[in-house]
């Protein structure tokens, strides 16, 4: 008789056994999951208090875990408690590997009292409309990037109307990365794969104050903030998401009026420049670009990627297209000699008229043509130049993609930016840059989500492909304050080394 082998236990049976065999431990692990599901509802009708037990149960047991745990279960004192604090105890690979972020008391007693924050769904997903609206916008040239899934949470009344945009957007940037991010997901509120609600992450921000991160902020608001109504900002949010592990960063831009060290002037009332160990070189390199009141708009350095190169540009001789900043020719000129690198380069003072065009180095490959200034030419400029090279780079730092399509739409690998100035928050969801024809000047819109408006507006608009333009689009004469702050977080997950680094919070200045 024909012997073949088990696919889950490799055991060595005939061949008419083996589905039989086969469908015994698929219906022992159906059992398993049944039983733990059965205990985590009993659980719940036992407590006032919303939890999910069923989500950590799902994520957390193996097979092995449940056949254990299940095995205890006839003793008449084992209840939901033990089975849970059992499942913590026989952990799957990728909970031990985020042993130091998960494993202490106050995370396992948030992730069985945490409840599901509310919100409108558009089920089409209000990226996918904003796509298909902008893709049929009669725009000219239009090149426009786009982040990945987000939900919109909006303000609700009698809940968090005029002082919650900063909780909302969190829910926005977590929604993101929760369906984005299979590694957020993991350790992100403890790994529940759900948005907590605005009492939730308030209890979350004390944990991560009370594990160590940013005393300063901690202080600053007397460590307590749930049930209350203050406002936070870009510090509280990025110590909610480092106490997860997640890379957050902070970056500050500010007009040449505006004093960093006045902390009123702070868009985050707890904004600190503290200096964070990692960031010293980054930040010295930004503020040497920037300490130079010459931009080449829109002329990007092909070693480094920074965009628009500050200072003198050095183009290349023998290599078309091709341009360096200062910082990069200082590194090179270093390695190559100083007499054989300047000969195949020419340095330029003075940039050329040109605002530029989008997508790459722009108009000055065409410098004996005609040039126009750009309608967009405010002073937080930079701003906008950043936030589009984020949202077409695989990093913000590095080199962006360049196309000649008339339409460009990313959104792979791109998470969406919190965006705060003083008094109010925002999600940047993508960026659009366009003209009508060739000759026109050119206008760039961030793409924005506001908590302040209603879900059901924005996603009426949308789907209509009417209104929606004065809901989400913001150009660049729009940006009145002195200063903006914009957050996002970087990929990975921070080992136990790096988590404890992550405690210091500080923002990489842009000023000009």
């Amino acid at each position: 008789m024909d012997a073949s082998e088990c696919p889950i236990c490799h055991s060595k049976l005939a061949s008419a056994d083996l589905e039989r065999h086969v469908n015994n431990h698929l219906d022992e692990e159906e059992l398993c999951r049944d039983q733990a599901l059965a205990l985590n509802l009993a659980s719940s009708h036992t407590s006032n208090v919303e939890h999910s037990a069923g989500a950590i149960v799902e994520q957390s047991c193996d097979e092995a875990i449940c056949k254990k745990v299940v095995g205890s279960y006839g003793s008449p004192a084992y209840n939901a408690t033990d089975y849970k604090n059992e499942v913590f105890k026989e952990k799957c690979p990728t909970e031990r590997k985020y042993s130091h972020i998960l494993e202490t008391s106050e995370v396992k007693a948030m992730l069985a009292s945490q409840i599901t924050a509310s919100f409108v769904e558009v089920k089409e997903g209000v990226i996918s409309l904003l796509r298909k609206c902008l893709g049929a916008e009669n725009q000219g040239i239009s090149h426009f990037a786009l982040c990945g899934y987000i939900d919109h949470f909006q303000s609700q009344d009698g809940e968090d109307v005029g002082w919650g945009c900063g909780w909302r957007n969190i829910q926005m940037l977590s929604s993101n990365l929760l369906s984005e991010d299979p590694n957020a997901k993991a350790t992100l509120f403890g790994g529940a794969g759900f948005v907590p609600n605005i009492q939730a992450l308030q209890q979350w921000l004390e944990i991560a104050w009370a594990r160590g991160f940013d005393p300063p902020g901690a202080d600053h608001f007397g460590w307590k903030i749930y049930g209350t109504t203050k406002w936070i900002g870009t510090t509280e949010c990025a110590s909610l998401f480092r106490s997860f592990g997640l890379r957050a960063q902070i970056f500050d831009f500010m007009t040449g009026h505006c004093d960093p060290t006045v902390d009123n002037q702070s868009p985050s009332n707890s904004q600190r420049h503290s200096g964070h160990p990692d960031r010293n070189v980054l930040q010295s390199i930004n503020q040497n670009r920037l300490s130079s009141n010459v931009v080449h708009w829109n002329v990007q350095c092909d070693n480094c990627g920074v965009y628009p190169i500050h200072g003198p540009r050095f183009k290349s001789t023998n290599r078309e297209d091709y341009d360096l900043c200062a910082l990069c020719v200082s590194h090179q000129s270093n390695s190559l000699g100083m007499k054989e690198f300047h000969s195949d380069y020419v340095r330029i003072e003075k940039p050329a008229e040109a605002s530029g065009w989008i997508g790459g180095k722009g108009s000055d490959r065409n410098e004996s043509g005609p040039h126009k200034k750009s309608k967009s030419g405010s002073s937080h400029q930079q701003l906008v130049d950043w936030v589009w090279q984020y949202f077409t780079t695989s990093n913000a730092l590095n080199s962006p993609n360049t196309v000649d399509h008339p339409t460009l739409s990313l959104t792979k690998g791109k998470r969406p930016l919190y965006f705060q100035h003083q008094g109010h928050s925002r999600t940047i969801v993508g960026i659009q840059r366009c003209r009508k024809n060739p000759e026109a000047p050119e206008e760039v819109f961030l793409l924005v989500l506001d908590p302040s408006q209603k879900t059901d507006d924005l996603s009426r608009a949308l789907k209509c492909n009417r209104g929606w333009q004065r809901l989400v689009k913001r150009g660049v004469h729009t940006l009145h304050k002195a200063e903006y702050q914009l957050f996002y977080v970087d990929p990975g997950i921070a080992d136990a080394a790096e988590f404890e680094q992550l405690k210091a919070i500080s923002s990489i200045p842009y000023h000009y």
